[in-house]
């Protein structure tokens, strides 16, 4: 009997960018946000407030590696070392496992971050 093919339906595709037309070498601060949530994680690189690079992927069963993971994920298009990070806040459902964040924020309070960022107070 032949083997049945395993599908996903619901599988997306991950995907990262890279801005190329910065340098995080000509940065003063690098910022780094990771997001563990229970289906995906993401992590954005900012330079100085402005988007440098970011990674979406699929969460793992293990918070900690999926947090690792995102950021190699982001980082492979760039040739930043992840000892460069100035500082680096974990948020989504794995927030308190990101184990190199300096600080955990809660959804909520990113959006509400993200939303003034984007649109101003």
């Amino acid at each position: 009997m032949a083997e049945e093919k395993k599908q996903e339906f619901w599988r997306w595709t991950e995907s990262r960018w890279k801005d190329p037309h910065m340098d995080w070498k000509d940065a003063h601060f690098i910022t780094v946000g990771i997001d563990v949530g229970s289906v995906s994680s993401q992590s954005v690189i900012m330079a100085d407030g402005q988007i440098f690079a970011y990674g979406n992927m699929r969460t793992g069963s293990d918070s900690p590696n999926s947090a690792r993971n995102a950021l190699a994920f982001a980082l492979e298009t760039t040739d930043m070392p992840e000892e460069r990070m100035d500082y680096c806040v974990g948020t989504g459902y794995g927030r308190v496992n990101v184990p190199f964040a300096d600080r955990a924020i809660t959804e909520i309070a990113c959006h509400a971050r993200g939303a003034n960022f984007i649109y101003g107070p």
